[in-house]
């Protein structure tokens, strides 16, 4: 429905770094839906966890919300 206002569309969901919770389903259809033209970025908040984020970069995700940004540049960096 958007696509007919605007090409610049994001898809994010996260929760606080203080509780657990996954949103594995979520990103993978977010990442389903850039591949079909859907929105154009999809990320993810607040991951502080390294095999957290290691997890989502595998799944997809281009984005990453964290309070611990070398971790997540070097990581991205090594995969």
């Amino acid at each position: 429905m958007l696509s007919r206002f605007t090409n610049n569309r994001v898809y994010g969901t996260g929760i606080s770094s203080c509780v657990s919770g996954t949103y594995y389903t979520g990103i993978s259809q977010s990442v389903a839906g850039k591949a079909a033209g859907h929105h154009g970025m999809n990320y993810i908040w607040t991951l502080d966890k390294e095999s957290s984020m290691q997890t989502y970069i595998e799944l997809g995700i281009q984005g990453i919300i964290t309070n611990r940004v070398a971790l997540a540049r070097n990581l991205a960096i090594s995969m």
